[in-house]
C-alpha cells in the first residue's frame, strides 16, 4: 500500500461522520464491521461493491389476506443491498392511527408483513413502504390503497331496549351484515319539542349489535324517545324508531286507615304519569307484630279527587276509599302500595297506618213460641237474626246441625262497619 492510499484510509477513519438529513431513520451510515488491527492502524472491513448499490424496487402489491390480517409486499431486485424494509400504515386523515411495522423477508427478494385489520380505525388502508439500503439510501413508495369495506346494504335484524341500570338505559340495533356498516347513531329526546335532543355514536359488541348506554339524567323528563340511524358503506341511510318508554313510578298518598268490627277502611289517592287516564291498583296488607303480612284486599284508585288534579294536573279520578272485611283481630300495621303501570319500578310503597280490629260476638239460641217465628225477626237470607239488647253481639236463631254448618258462613255475611 503506497503512502497516498494509507493517507486516505486514515482520513476515512477519523473524519467520516454520521449524517442526519431531517428524518429520524433516513441517514447515510458509516459501513464498518469487524474492526481489526492492520499495521498498527484500525481499519474497516468494507462490504462488497455490490452491497453498496441502491436497492432496486421492482414493485409493490397486496398479498394474501385472511379474515383478520392483510399483507403489504415489496419486491427488491437486489436484496443483498437492503438493510431493512418498514411499512407505515394508517387509515385516518390525520394519521392518528399511524403504525410502523418491520418487514419479514421471504428469502427470494420479497419483503412483507401480516397486519391485523383491527389495529386501525377505518377500513381504507394507506401504506407507504420504506426501503433502507446498506449504502445509507432510503427509498419510499406509496402503495395502492387497500379498500376493505363491505358495500352491501346493511340488513337490520331488529331493534330493542337492552339491559338498563338505575342510572342508564340502552338502545340496541342488531345488524345481519355488520361489515357493511359505516356508523350507527342514536337520536334521543324526552320532550315533545325535542329541545333536549342528543346524538350518540353507537358502540359495537363484535357480534352484530350496536348499542349505547345513556344516562337518564341527561334529559328533562322521564319519557324517552329514540330514533336509530344506520349509515352503510354503500352510502345508504336507514332510520328506525324504537318504542318510547318511561321510568315514571306510581305516585300517591295513603291518607287514613280505620279499624272496625271485622273490617278495615282505607282512603287516599294514587296515579302513574305513564298513563294519566288509567287507574292504579292499590294493594292493602295487614302486618302483625311478628312481621307476617296478610293481604286484606285490592281496590282501584278511580274515585273523584279534584284536589289531586289541581295539584298534579293528572285528571280528577285518582282517589280510593274502600272497606275490606277481615277475620283478623287485634292491632295491625296497615300497608298500602300502588302498582306501577309504565316502565318504572313495579310497586310504589305509599305508607303505613296502625289500626285495631275487633270481631263480633255471635250467640246461637234455640227458642219456642210465636215470638221466635221468622216473621217477628230481621231476616238475612232466610236465616233469622236480630240484635240482642242484653248482649254485645247478635243472636242467630238456629239449632243443631244448622248451627254447625252456618256459623262460619254467617260471620262473613254480617257487615258490621
Amino acid at each position: 500500500m503506497d503512502m497516498l492510499q494509507l493517507f486516505y484510509r486514515r482520513m476515512y477513519i477519523h473524519l467520516y461522520p454520521w449524517i442526519k438529513i431531517g428524518l429520524e431513520e433516513v441517514h447515510v451510515k458509516r459501513v464498518t464491521h469487524n474492526y481489526n488491527k492492520f499495521w498498527g492502524v484500525i481499519r474497516p472491513n468494507f462490504k462488497s461493491t455490490t452491497t453498496m448499490n441502491n436497492p432496486t424496487i421492482v414493485g409493490t402489491y397486496w398479498g394474501n389476506m385472511t379474515d383478520i390480517t392483510f399483507r403489504p409486499v415489496v419486491i427488491i431486485n437486489n436484496p443483498e443491498t437492503v438493510e431493512k424494509v418498514r411499512f407505515a400504515v394508517w387509515t385516518t386523515g390525520d394519521q392518528s392511527d399511524l403504525k410502523w411495522y418491520d418487514a419479514n423477508y421471504n428469502g427470494i427478494g420479497g419483503y412483507f408483513k401480516d397486519i391485523d385489520f383491527v389495529d386501525f380505525a377505518n377500513k381504507l388502508y394507506i401504506c407507504h413502504v420504506y426501503v433502507y439500503g446498506y449504502n445509507g439510501s432510503v427509498q419510499s413508495v406509496e402503495m395502492e390503497r387497500l379498500d376493505n369495506y363491505d358495500y352491501s346494504k346493511p340488513s337490520i335484524r331488529g331493534v330493542y331496549w337492552g339491559n338498563a341500570t338505575d342510572t342508564t338505559f340502552r338502545p340496541v340495533v342488531a345488524i345481519s351484515n355488520p361489515t357493511s356498516i359505516k356508523s350507527v347513531r342514536f337520536a334521543v329526546w324526552s320532550t315533545s319539542d325535542q329541545r333536549d335532543l342528543k346524538w350518540y355514536d353507537a358502540n359495537y359488541n363484535g357480534a352484530g349489535d350496536y348499542f349505547k348506554d345513556i344516562e337518564y339524567s341527561s334529559f328533562v323528563s322521564q319519557h324517552y324517545f329514540c330514533h336509530i340511524y344506520i349509515y352503510g358503506n354503500d352510502g345508504s341511510t336507514q332510520a328506525i324508531a324504537l318504542n318510547d318508554f318511561d321510568t315514571y313510578n306510581a305516585e300517591g298518598n295513603f291518607e287514613t286507615a280505620t279499624g272496625g268490627v271485622g273490617c278495615i277502611s282505607i282512603r287516599g289517592w294514587a296515579f302513574d304519569r305513564s298513563n294519566k287516564n288509567e287507574s292504579v291498583y292499590i294493594h292493602c296488607y295487614a302486618k302483625d307484630s311478628a312481621g307476617k303480612a296478610t293481604l286484606i284486599g285490592i281496590t282501584l284508585a278511580n274515585l273523584e279527587r279534584p284536589d289531586v288534579n289541581n295539584a298534579y294536573s293528572v285528571g280528577n279520578n285518582h282517589g280510593f276509599s274502600e272497606k275490606f272485611i277481615t277475620s283478623l283481630s287485634g292491632t295491625y300495621t296497615i300497608e298500602a302500595s300502588a302498582m306501577n303501570i309504565g316502565g318504572g319500578k313495579d310497586v310504589t310503597f305509599l305508607g303505613t297506618k296502625t289500626v285495631t280490629i275487633t270481631q263480633p260476638t255471635i250467640y246461637f239460641d234455640s227458642c219456642g213460641g210465636n215470638e221466635c217465628e221468622p216473621r217477628n225477626v230481621i231476616n238475612m237470607e232466610h236465616y233469622g237474626v236480630l240484635p240482642n239488647p242484653s248482649r254485645s253481639g247478635y243472636i242467630f236463631l238456629m239449632v243443631g246441625i244448622q248451627k254447625k254448618k252456618m256459623e262460619k258462613k254467617l260471620r262473613k255475611m254480617i257487615l258490621l262497619c
